[in-house]
């Protein structure tokens, strides 16, 4: 089940400790934050801690990228592939990305930088109830000009395309402790777009801080 959440509710599904830091917010008059609860203490129980964040990390990461339409995320269950068991994510974006800055590589190496990578940073640690993560992420693509031209132009918004991220959970973890660079995890994973399996090189260095090094910014929702 996708949620189309704002961005004031995405606090709901990243606070850590979960329970802990989310009742507080709860408004139990609130149709949508009973909604969203009751979502979130269903998939606590069925995946666990760090899979039910990593729903709300994705969308939020996809709302700070550029996204322009409304940005959705879901667990859609496991996944056999290759002899491995995944859990499954499904993420609109929202964003509609610029071909005129960008082609294929481009556009994963986009995903990668706002959405994915910050995502995988904000943990210590991670785990899941499966031997890695399907993350399967949608959005738009076409040449424009500006930030206007595009909302002029939303009657438009260019072929929707959808890029599958397969990733081992051990790879995340050795990436998170610092002990595998950005460029060998996806190299380690298998990425398809429109069903279609792909190689692509990454276009952007990481710009996202490490934990711990001392011009880190907090990452804090909003």
């Amino acid at each position: 089940m996708l949620f189309r959440l704002t961005t004031a509710l995405v606090a709901l599904l990243t606070a850590s400790p979960l329970l802990a830091q989310v009742e507080p917010q709860y408004d139990p008059d609130d149709k949508q934050h009973q909604a969203i609860m009751q979502h979130l203490r269903e998939n606590r129980r069925k995946y666990g801690d760090d899979a039910t964040i990593l729903q709300g990390l994705l969308m939020a990461h996809a709302v700070d990228g550029d996204a322009v339409l409304t940005a959705e995320s879901g667990i859609k269950g496991f996944h056999e592939d290759a002899g491995k068991k995944y859990l499954r994510y499904k993420v609109a974006t929202g964003m509609v990305l610029n071909d005129k800055f960008m082609n294929l590589d481009g556009r994963l190496s986009h995903i990668w930088d706002t959405v994915l990578e910050k995502s995988f940073l904000t943990y210590p640690s991670f785990s899941v109830p499966a031997d890695g993560v399907l993350i399967e992420l949608t959005y738009n693509h076409k040449p424009y000009g500006t930030a206007q031209d595009l909302y002029r132009e939303m009657d438009d918004l260019g072929p929707l395309e959808s890029a599958r991220f397969f990733f081992l959970s051990e790879d995340i973890g050795h990436f998170i402790a610092q002990k595998l660079p950005a460029k060998d995890l996806l190299a380690r994973a298998r990425v398809h777009v429109d069903d279609r399996p792909v190689d692509f090189v990454l276009q952007q260095a990481m710009t996202v801080p490490r934990r711990g090094s001392a011009d880190a910014a907090p990452m804090v929702m909003e």
